[in-house]
């Protein structure tokens, strides 16, 4: 379930293109045309068309659609994958989908990298949200204290990720162990800075949590290595660099 919301989650490879339609297939294939998303019991599907030909796609054979500036991703959720808005995206992302007998995106989901979800309640809010970013003490206690509300949901994401990754800096910068798996890993960082790559930013925040995790001599979390892979596959200019990395990870 992890990994398939990573490669949902994880908003791969979100590129900075044309405001037009279009979708980005798992193998990272972009197909432009009218997109519709069609909701099903269990998966939605899309449907688009290309050179006045009809392709249909289920969930989970795409990473991300673009329709009328608007993106959504594919998001695993009680037992279903549903193409959800992606309202802020990041180590913690918000989402926006349909409620029960809806056809509006009014529901909201807030998503972590490691898998964990919660849909934002409107009972007990403070409570509830507070302790599903306990991770990041000084928002959750904000959440908690009421400084933060449920309207402003964007300002607590941006607050959480932003926290994550001083966190990193902080582990980074606190311990500065280095081995061959460091090594690999600032091989790659230094591959995907110079590059002109879409999800540049992303592969970097994900690099700088593994760096962080291997010099504090911790277990690299899955959800990383597999979100690494995402974001990278069929992309033969990083393959030497990434798989020394991966195959140090075994």
């Amino acid at each position: 379930m992890r990994n398939i919301l990573l490669l949902l989650f994880l908003i791969a490879g979100l590129p900075l293109m044309a405001q037009d339609n279009y979708l980005v297939t798992k193998q990272g294939d972009t197909l432009r045309g009218d997109v519709r998303i069609l909701s099903y019991d269990v998966m939605d599907r899309a449907a688009i068309k290309v050179g006045g030909k009809k392709k249909n796609f289920t969930a989970i054979e795409v990473r991300t659609i673009c329709t009328d500036s608007t993106w959504y991703s594919p998001v695993q959720y009680e037992n279903t994958i549903r193409f959800m808005q992606v309202i802020q995206a990041g180590y913690l992302s918000l989402y926006g989908f349909k409620p029960e007998n809806s056809q509006s995106y009014d529901g909201r989901l807030l998503g972590k990298m490691d898998g964990s979800k919660l849909e934002v309640p409107n009972i007990q809010f403070k409570r509830i949200l507070g302790g599903f970013l306990e991770d990041c003490e000084s928002v959750s206690e904000k959440v908690k204290g009421g400084d933060y509300g449920r309207d402003q949901l964007k300002e607590i994401v941006v607050a959480y990720n932003d926290c994550v990754k001083e966190q990193n800096k902080k582990s980074v910068i606190a311990v500065s162990n280095a081995s061959p798996l460091t090594d690999a890993i600032y091989k790659l960082r230094a591959k995907v800075d110079g590059s002109s790559l879409a999800s540049k930013k992303d592969v970097l925040d994900l690099l700088t949590s593994m760096d962080a995790k291997a010099r504090l001599k911790e277990p690299v979390p899955g959800y990383l290595t597999e979100g690494l892979k995402s974001y990278l596959a069929g992309k033969p200019e990083f393959e030497q660099e990434l798989n020394t990395v991966l195959g140090l990870l075994n």
